[in-house]
């Protein structure tokens, strides 16, 4: 499945932010987005943090496979993760530095299915 393709390169570009970051988080959520503008998400949340990618990916797709995609037109397809642990920086300048904003990296058009990873920040 396609869908499923997209979501392991998804789940690969977060899990490197997250590390090059040093942050954890215990929800994971999958958000898709129609062309006719719909926007579905799920989530689930850990009772830990989490930021290995066997964990996010095989959430994503958890999530993925409770949604009907059958005759539907999807344009965007994105993981977040989110509530996140403590970060392991030692200075607290560190620990908030980026946490201001939404920040998407890497959107790009394959085979018309716009990607995307956020951290919610």
């Amino acid at each position: 499945m396609q869908m499923n393709e997209q979501l392991n390169k998804i789940a690969v570009l977060l899990e490197d932010r997250l590390k090059r970051n040093s942050l954890t988080g215990r929800t994971v959520t999958i958000k898709i987005n129609y062309y006719d503008f719909k926007i579905l998400t799920r989530s689930w949340s850990f009772s830990q943090p989490i930021n290995d990618l066997k964990t996010i990916t095989a959430t994503a797709k958890s999530l993925l496979a409770e949604i009907s995609l059958e005759g539907v037109k999807v344009r965007l397809i994105g993981i977040t993760l989110s509530k996140f642990g403590e970060k392991t920086a030692t200075s607290k300048e560190d620990k908030f530095a980026n946490c201001n904003y939404f920040e998407e990296e890497k959107a790009t058009e394959i085979s018309g299915l716009r990607k995307c990873c956020l951290l919610a920040f």
